[in-house]
């Protein structure tokens, strides 16, 4: 069999996209079911959804702010944190708790969403599909329990994954949005939020200032009560010794002694406040931090010791000379013109120095400023001891010199000077509280609010057109993934392409007899229990295309016949039963007959013949008669088909034991001869191949062999192992007919309307 080449891998072979649209084609009704349940899906989970509104918000993170000093000499500079530390900021355990805690203290979280203190109301037809569906069971939420620490920190966790933030693209701009079943509740959410992270940074950026203000506070309450007992000491003294001031030379050494010694506790005071702001930026650090800010101030020490040594110097002999001279002296101002240049000079190379030793070392702006006031501090605080130590020089010389006085002048002098000196620390304890009050009241932090959020009435989930797209997108993919696992699950040949791949060579294919051609008996003279599919078709309706499909079929057999002057023996068979090899042997019979050709039709399926049941004839002799031997006259055997002429049967006659030896006889191979002699067309109609070898027998004695496969039925499996058989058996032609192929779910180029068409187009 030179004309048939298996192909073991054809199942590997690429699907294209005709073969996609054949499958689709082909599971039609399918495809439109999931498709519709799809769409029913889609609309339903928009029906009972809850609407969600978004709210939106923006706020503007300051890259440099100005931070607010009580010390002009030694002012630090501040700087904002990253967008994505502030980022992390805002959305943190402590803002969001702030931001819950508000709703509680305002009393809003009875009525909240947010709290499932409030339930949403549907409209009743999302209200009824959502009774039925049971969805409002598996949604049923208790209110949250402020006083309960797990349910809040849960409430902490979903709001923090309900809020989204993010930067807006080079800017500083951080917007951060909510969805809500209120629009309202969303942009208060919002709104609480910016206003808790707001106040958040305001406390953190006058932390120090509130510290401060903390601190001296505390120092004027017990200055105050110092200078009260002080005053009242002095009073009594002056009553009870009669002394109410000193004489010419001990009220100036008295002067100029309280003028040091005020100097001196000015210097002190500010010396621990100094104390105080480095106690309080040193608590900020970590130990690492504290480490490299001592390190570069150590380096910073050594390499400005000669200038601060030069400092030191020049405030003691400024301090002397104003002791002496007064401060309005020539000598005096031309020296405090000198120091203040080398304290610039100083200012200049500590933070040339500072910027050398921090800048690479840590590059957190925050960080950065925090260390470079604490080197700052470091700095100054060297100048404030020294300039302690010689003021302290100088009250040592003064207080010698009046200890030289009488007793009760010394005492009042003493008295007096305490209470001067007590009285200049308390009113420079109280300008510096003011101070502080006015920095904390001028830092308003780096966040500046943008755009507040404003309810929006229109809701932005579910977005029902997005949902239904996607459900028939989702859908169409299902039924993509089953139509092709349906496929791959039928092992049935359904089209050409599918043939072709086993090397068989097409000659026809016949449409599916359908629901047109089911007729009253009395209007075609047929028996109502005949099966639709063994039908003559060709003797009912000559002009169907399933008429021209039988015609065309034999057509392409005609064109394979061979010059022999006796006629064609042809054998008709399937891979299995049910694959109409009967009714494409019958039809095929007529059309030759309608040809002209003499024809004879044998049933020589010897076991469930069926040819006199299609044809109505009687089964009493047949070819089983002659091959038994019970009949040698081949006339007596035939009979005509009446209605078509040209056209004659032989039934298959009784039943035999031993179907397969008749068939591979002697006496069957010279009644194949005979027949060809007196007949044009011989038509051999067998059983399945794989269900008997009957057809084997005399496959060999045959001119042509058809070979009748059934789309959607004939088995792939079958119809490689058949083949595989026939490779054995030496057949000059093999064609094979794909049989009840459903035109609607065939490609274009199998498709069967150009005859419908032309005859349509000429009725008309």
């Amino acid at each position: 069999m030179n004309n048939i080449e298996l192909e073991d891998n054809h199942s590997s072979q690429a699907i294209d996209i005709k073969e996609i649209y054949y499958v689709l084609i082909t599971n039609f009704k399918l495809v439109t079911f999931i498709l519709f349940i799809s769409l029913i899906i889609g609309i339903l989970i928009t029906s009972i959804s809850t609407p969600l509104y978004k709210a939106s918000g923006t706020v503007l993170v300051e890259s440099n702010s100005t931070p607010f000093s009580l010390f002009t000499d030694f002012g630090s500079s501040a700087s904002s944190s990253s967008i994505d530390n502030e980022i992390a900021i805002l959305t943190s355990k402590q803002t969001m708790n702030r931001t819950l805690q508000r709703f509680i203290n305002e009393e809003l979280h009875n009525d909240m969403f947010l709290f499932n203190t409030k339930q949403y109301e549907h409209k009743a037809l999302s209200k009824f599909l959502r009774k039925i569906l049971f969805v409002d069971y598996f949604q049923v939420k208790e209110p949250i329990d402020i006083n309960d620490t797990n349910r809040m920190n849960k409430l902490i966790k979903h709001m923090r994954n309900s809020i989204s933030v993010f930067s807006k693209r080079n800017s500083d701009v951080i917007e951060l949005s909510i969805l809500s079943q209120s629009p309202y509740e969303a942009s208060r959410i919002i709104n609480y939020l910016i206003g808790s992270y707001q106040n958040m940074d305001k406390e953190w950026s006058n932390g120090e200032m509130i510290h401060m203000k903390s601190f001296l506070d505390s120092q004027i309450k017990i200055k105050e009560k110092e200078l009260e007992n002080l005053e009242l000491k002095l009073s009594d003294f002056q009553k009870r010794e009669q002394i109410y001031g000193l004489s010419g030379n001990s009220e100036l050494l008295l002067n100029q002694l309280t003028l040091v010694e005020a100097d001196f506790h000015s210097n002190k005071v500010q010396y621990n406040i100094l104390k105080e702001r480095r106690a309080y930026i040193e608590n900020e650090l970590t130990e690492e931090e504290k480490m490299l800010t001592k390190k570069v101030m150590n380096t910073i020490n050594e390499r400005l010791f000669a200038l601060k040594t030069e400092i030191a110097q020049r405030e003691s002999d400024l301090i002397s000379t104003i002791a002496l001279q007064g401060e309005e002296h020539q000598a005096v101002l031309s020296g405090e013109k000198s120091l203040k240049k080398l304290k610039n000079k100083l200012e200049e190379e500590t933070k040339k120095l500072i910027d050398q030793g921090i800048s690479v070392a840590d590059p957190i702006e925050y960080r950065q400023s925090l260390m470079d006031t604490l080197l700052n501090i470091t700095a100054q605080e060297a100048l404030y001891i020294s300039k302690s130590n010689e003021l302290e020089k100088i009250i040592r010389k003064y207080e010698y010199e009046l200890s030289e006085l009488p007793d009760k002048s010394l005492e009042f002098a003493r008295l007096e000077r305490d209470k001067n000196i007590l009285s200049e620390t308390y009113a420079l304890m109280m300008r510096k509280r003011e101070e502080a009050k006015i920095g904390e009241a001028s830092k308003l932090g780096k966040i500046r609010i943008v755009d507040i959020a404003y309810p929006d009435s229109k809701p932005v989930k579910p977005r029902k057109v997005v949902i239904i797209l996607l459900s028939l997108i989702i859908g169409g993919f299902i039924s993509l993934i089953l139509c092709f696992l349906k496929e791959y699950l039928d092992n049935s040949v359904k089209s050409i392409s599918e043939i072709e791949r086993y090397g068989l060579d097409i000659i026809g294919m016949v449409p599916t007899i359908g629901q047109e051609y089911k007729k009253d008996s009395d209007k075609n003279n047929i028996k109502e229990n005949k099966n639709l599919e063994r039908r003559l078709i060709t003797r009912e309706d000559s002009k169907s295309p399933v008429s021209e499909a039988y015609r065309t079929l034999r057509t392409n057999l005609m064109y394979r016949f061979n010059d022999d002057s006796l006629g064609q023996a042809i054998l008709v068979s399937s891979p299995g039963p049910g694959e109409g090899k009967t009714t494409t042997i019958s039809n095929l019979a007529i059309t030759f007959a309608n040809l002209g050709k003499k024809t004879l039709l044998v049933d020589t399926d010897l076991r469930k013949p069926v040819m006199h049941i299609v044809f109505d004839k009687e089964q009493i002799n047949g070819l089983t008669d002659y091959l038994r031997g019970s009949e040698d006259n081949i006339e007596n055997l035939i009979s005509e088909v009446e209605g078509i002429e040209n056209l004659n049967i032989m039934t298959s006659g009784n039943v035999p034991p031993f179907p397969s030896e008749l068939l591979g006889s002697e006496k069957m191979d010279n009644l194949i001869h005979e027949l060809k002699k007196q007949w044009d067309i011989v038509l051999f109609d067998l059983p399945p191949l794989m269900a008997v070898t009957d057809a084997y027998v005399i496959l060999k004695k045959m001119d042509q062999f058809l070979f009748v496969l059934r789309a959607g039925v004939t088995q792939k499996g079958a119809l490689k192992r058949a083949l595989s058989y026939l490779q054995g058996a030496n057949i000059a032609q093999v064609g094979a007919v794909l049989n009840q192929v459903d035109k609607t779910k065939t490609s274009k180029e199998e498709h069967f309307d150009y005859y419908a068409d032309y005859y349509g187009h000429e009725e008309e």
